[in-house]
């Protein structure tokens, strides 16, 4: 499945940004396993912008509105699965009662409430869509908003660079 992620670096030209945002994007693929393979846009419509323009904040504002989606729809998967469900239901992954009809084993809450936990603490995979410099997924407002300022350093935060990853899962 073709997936599109934000890669967030911090570079003096553009030069210095791909070979960044290529070193990042093998290091995530590496490191995650949810993706197989992957290739940073280096030209064209979706190549790479400073964050500081006006398409590198539309960029950002559509992949963190993405991640959050993501985060709060798991979310209340979870919040369904614990409300529904006996400890002891959870620890043996029986079938749960979802919304008053029984679910088959393979798709209750239940079969993916490990998963959807560990997808709550993980920093990347394919419902985070933005990634900062140190190639970990940005999962809140606050790691977004200490990226832009890029660390704390104002100079720093004007070379911040946005570049556009197609991933495969």
């Amino acid at each position: 499945m073709k997936h599109d992620i934000l890669l967030l670096v911090f570079a003096d030209d553009k030069d210095e940004a791909v070979s960044l945002a290529e070193f990042n994007l093998k290091k995530i693929i590496e490191n995650d396993q949810t993706f197989d393979y992957g290739s940073i846009v280096n030209e064209g419509e979706l190549g790479p912008v400073r964050a500081t323009s006006s398409d590198g904040e539309t960029r950002i504002t559509v992949a963190i509105e993405r991640t959050e989606a993501n985060f709060l729809r798991i979310l209340r998967k979870i919040r369904d699965t614990l409300r529904c469900s006996l400890d002891t239901e959870i620890w043996e992954r029986g079938k749960v009662e979802y919304r008053g009809e029984v679910q088959p084993e393979e798709d209750t809450l239940l079969d993916m409430f490990r998963y959807n936990c560990l997808y709550i603490g993980r920093s990347s995979g394919r419902y985070t869509h933005i990634y900062d410099p140190d190639a970990l997924g940005i999962r809140s407002p606050v790691h977004l908003k200490n990226v832009l300022g890029g660390w704390g350093d104002q100079a720093r935060a004007d070379q911040l660079w946005v570049f556009v990853a197609d991933v495969r899962c």
